[in-house]
């Protein structure tokens, strides 16, 4: 198995690519001249997760309190800031946390994406088959068939993988197919 990873270049026109979910470079190993490469924008994961207000619609909700879960099905479309998500099946898991005041509330810890996942961002977009993000970690992976864009790059892999404290990403291969992209400066 090939990997790809990159590093964020500080220069935000440097190079291009990707994002969330959610969702979300590292040192690229395929030489020197791609060390400014972008994978993932996680700058705009991060300003999301600032946000405390998320808009979910989806064909069907069902709450299961004793899990502490909530599956969102069909035609699942969550924003949040200026990111979107979008998927068949939204599995979202919570936990009860005291704010600084001591009053319980509850906040997300993991989500799962199935199906169709799409993730969009004003600079880049994320599809694969799946995605989880465990949100306290602030650790996003999508799988199957992943692609991301950004303007004219595309990077093409079996897996994906960001962190998004550390803003390190990396695309995976699978099988015989291997980690392909296409890098555009314009």
């Amino acid at each position: 198995m090939r990997n790809v990873e990159m590093r964020f270049s500080p220069f935000p026109g440097l190079l291009i690519l990707c994002a969330g979910v959610l969702l979300a470079g590292a040192l690229l190993q395929a030489g020197p001249a791609m060390a400014g490469a972008e994978t993932v924008d996680t700058r705009s994961m991060k300003k999301a997760q600032e946000t405390r207000r998320v808009d979910v619609t989806a064909d069907s909700m069902e709450i299961q309190d004793e899990r502490n879960r909530a599956i969102f099905t069909g035609n699942v479309k969550a924003v949040r800031n200026d990111v979107t998500l979008y998927t068949d099946r939204l599995v979202v898991e919570y936990g009860k946390v005291k704010d600084k005041a001591g009053n319980e509330k509850t906040e997300a810890t993991f989500l799962t994406a199935e199906g169709h996942v799409k993730i969009v961002s004003p600079e880049q977009t994320i599809t694969g088959n799946r995605a989880k993000m465990d949100v306290k970690k602030e650790l996003l992976w999508v799988s199957g068939n992943v692609t991301i864009r950004k303007g004219k790059t595309t990077v093409r892999g079996a897996r994906l993988f960001a962190n998004l404290k550390t803003n390190v990403s990396r695309v995976e291969s699978g099988g015989k197919r291997r980690v392909h992209g296409i890098f555009s400066t314009k």
